[in-house]
């Protein structure tokens, strides 16, 4: 029981000191301490994203939430949720992939954030290789409920060219 224990306490050092590593190379600026939080968001989506838990998706919008990506209408918290609903149903036979976030910017003043950088969508290929079929800038804005709750409420994406990230 006792090893057990330790053995524990083992990996939620480990897995603390990660998550501490991967704030430390994070872009965060402004209020270093408020950008974390606005980092936390990203993660707790992208989890949630993966287990296509539709609930936990939306819970990091806020219900005023405009999501506009270039060349299609505008979307709201409704539309997106729809969305969402949809393509969980059809990923669940197809294994859609997964979204990753490459930030390129995390900044928080006072109740307003955002988070600039690529948003990726990432497949595993029959052979096991990673294909990334899908790239596009975004930003989201944040803004604050409480003494800690971000709520993505602007979104603005449009697809990278091929061209952007060519060798």
């Amino acid at each position: 029981m006792k090893s057990a224990l330790l053995a524990a306490l083992f990996c939620l050092t480990v897995l603390e000191a990660a998550a501490t590593e991967e704030l430390r190379q994070l872009p965060l600026l402004g209020d270093e301490q408020k950008a974390g939080q606005v980092w936390g968001v990203v993660t707790r989506w992208t989890e949630a994203y993966d287990k296509r838990d539709l609930k936990g998706v939306m819970a990091t919008f806020d219900p005023d939430e405009v999501f506009s990506f270039y060349g299609t209408p505008s979307q709201s918290y409704a539309d997106l949720e729809s969305g969402y609903r949809s393509a969980f149903a059809k990923d669940r036979a197809a294994a859609g992939g997964r979204w990753a976030t490459l930030a390129e910017e995390v900044y928080a003043e006072g109740k307003t954030a955002f988070v600039r950088g690529i948003a990726e969508r990432q497949v595993k290929a029959a052979d096991g290789s990673v294909k990334v079929p899908e790239r596009n800038r975004c930003i989201d804005i944040y803004r604050l409920h409480g003494a800690s709750d971000w709520k993505i409420f602007r979104t603005m994406c449009y697809p990278e060219s091929k061209a952007d990230h060519a060798p």
